[in-house]
């Protein structure tokens, strides 16, 4: 277990899944947002869940913060997650990430204790960053606060003001052969996808 605070993202609005609740989505008769707790539970000290104003989630022990501005997307639920956090390094996830890798955290959280330097550190998968799957350190927060002032509000947006320590696709696979921790849930294909991947039928939603 590390030192550290693990925060889950899950704000968002659910646009296009029909306006349905993504932290409540069901995967292997199990929904989204109690495989991220219970993830988050074994690995930090912390765990922060961050939401809008109209989702309200309970877990014993976990922290629940609401975005500090609306409509700010998730770079808004970046800056209040390690706002509230208690320690310098946090692990970020968005809620709707049903396969994240135990492996891989522990890739992420090892390369994150080792540089002292780094401010973030990213996965680079396919060319590109995954932000909503990283370690931030919480000196980014006032990039992160420009960047939301400015209306910059594309996730990567503060990248060009931190030393970011990027993490190879090379090393990724090495840990998570098939890239499942970056399949996210966005759409009632995603979903379908995501319960194929388990074999299961559809379950529909928890209450």
């Amino acid at each position: 277990m590390f030192e550290a605070t693990g925060i889950i993202l899950a704000g968002g609005r659910g646009s296009r899944m029909n306006g349905a609740d993504k932290a409540r989505l069901i995967v292997d008769r199990r929904c989204l947002l109690d495989r991220q707790v219970e993830t988050m539970r074994r690995w930090f000290t912390e765990v922060i869940i961050v939401a809008g104003p109209h989702r309200c989630y309970e877990y014993s022990g976990v922290k629940q913060v609401f975005d500090e501005r609306p409509d700010c997307g998730p770079l808004m639920g970046l800056y209040s997650g390690l706002h509230a956090s208690s320690h310098d390094l946090n692990f970020v996830a968005a809620c709707d990430m049903p396969y994240i890798s135990d492996k891989l955290i522990e890739l992420l959280m090892n390369s994150a204790v080792d540089n002292k330097t780094a401010d973030a550190v990213v996965p680079l998968v396919k060319g590109f960053h995954e932000p909503l799957l990283a370690v931030y350190h919480k000196n980014v927060l006032p990039g992160v606060k420009d960047s939301i002032d400015s209306g910059q509000l594309k996730m990567i947006s503060f990248y060009e003001k931190i030393n970011i320590l990027d993490i190879p696709e090379d090393k990724i696979t090495a840990v998570d052969p098939g890239l499942l921790s970056f399949l996210n849930i966005n759409t009632p294909h995603d979903w379908h996808l995501a319960r194929q991947v388990f074999g299961k039928p559809a379950l529909g939603e928890s209450g």
